[in-house]
């Protein structure tokens, strides 16, 4: 019994150290360059959610990944936007295809290398905030704004 106890925390002790030392993030982040539309920065969530972002106010969101093949066998992932958007990687080689919104043409993107994010931590909001506002004459009230 000793024996297999010593031999379980040889093969987990080791594990559990890697994953303690690996520096936290929120997620993967690439750009692609589309014909078509300005430079797209794509962020995948590790719950689920991708986000994408291109000029300065256009913002779609989409919850997972559809893991399909290619009639060749090939794995393609295709990511499916609210606005009708879809984005389209070959896992084998990492080409990056882009279907816009509207329409059936697939369009061939570049893409930068995929970097991870780091990690975000949000200070918690408390009632505390909300009275030293009010409190401080600065006609602010009611403005959501975070310590």
């Amino acid at each position: 019994m000793k024996k297999i106890l010593a031999t379980t925390l040889a093969i987990f002790l080791p594990l559990t150290a890697a994953f303690a030392l690996t520096p936290p993030n929120d997620g993967d982040e690439f750009q692609i360059s589309c014909p078509g539309r300005d430079t797209m920065t794509v962020d995948r969530a590790e719950y689920g959610i991708s986000t994408l972002m291109w000029g300065t106010d256009n913002f779609q969101i989409a919850a997972g990944q559809e893991r399909t093949r290619l009639s060749d066998g090939q794995p393609v992932w295709i990511t499916m936007f609210r606005n009708g958007d879809q984005l389209m990687v070959d896992k084998a080689t990492q080409n990056t295809f882009f279907v816009y919104a509207g329409t059936t043409a697939l369009v061939p993107c570049e893409r930068t290398f995929t970097r991870p994010d780091p990690l975000l931590t949000l200070t918690p909001w408390s009632d505390t905030h909300m009275a030293q506002n009010n409190d401080s004459g600065n006609g602010r009230r009611g403005e959501h704004r975070y310590s």
